[in-house]
Parts: structure tokens; sequence; C-alpha cells
């Protein structure tokens, strides 16, 4: 463990996608890996895409952990239950409080909110 924490030294962003969501801790090895990024000044993205719907509800303990958010416009809106595209990135924002949220929506290109 010494010798992983000793890496985070030498790291500038841990990206982590949202399968992992779905593994045996359902997450949680997600949670402490950006809760030590965060204690050494490592930039986290997290690209939620594939988080299992009743997985979802495990984003709130990584508020304030994750810098950047990449995720379709249609798993914002399963996300955050709200149709209004606008009002979904907002909520999202209040959910996990990051520097910027990446979404994609198809042939029209992406929305960045920063």
């Amino acid at each position: 463990m010494n010798e992983l924490m000793n890496e985070y030294k030498n790291m500038n962003l841990i990206y982590a996608s949202g399968y992992v969501f779905d593994n045996v801790d359902q997450g949680l090895s997600v949670v402490k890996l950006f809760n030590t990024a965060r204690e050494y000044n490592v930039k986290t993205f997290l690209e939620i895409g594939g988080i299992p719907c009743d997985k979802i509800k495990n984003l709130n303990e990584l508020k304030s952990l994750v810098n950047y958010v990449t995720l379709n416009e249609q798993e914002l809106i399963i996300i955050t239950g709200e149709q209004d595209v606008t009002r979904a990135i907002e909520e999202l924002h209040e959910i996990l409080t990051p520097e910027i949220i990446f979404v994609k929506t198809g042939g029209r290109g992406s929305i960045i909110y920063d």
C-alpha cells in the first residue's frame, strides 16, 4: 500500500469508469481512491456511463472528490430524473460539485458546464 501512496506523488489525474460501481464493493473503492487523490492534490475524472441504476445513490459519496465528469444526455436524465438538460446538469453539479461537467449529446456535439 505504501508503494501506491508513493505513486500518487507522480500522478496528475486518476480516471474511473462508472462500471466500477458494479463491482463487489459497489464503488466504495473509487470513493477511497478519490479521497486519497484529493489528499495528494491529484485531479480526478469520472466517466459516469455504466453505473447501474440501483448504484447511482452511491454518487453522493463522491461529492467534492470529482474534478471532471463526463456522461451522455440520456445518462444525465436517468441519474437526475430531470428532463430539462440545463436543470439536470445543475442538479448533477449539486450532487458532485465538480469543476467541469461534459455532457455528450450525440451528433449535436457536447455541452461543457463549468
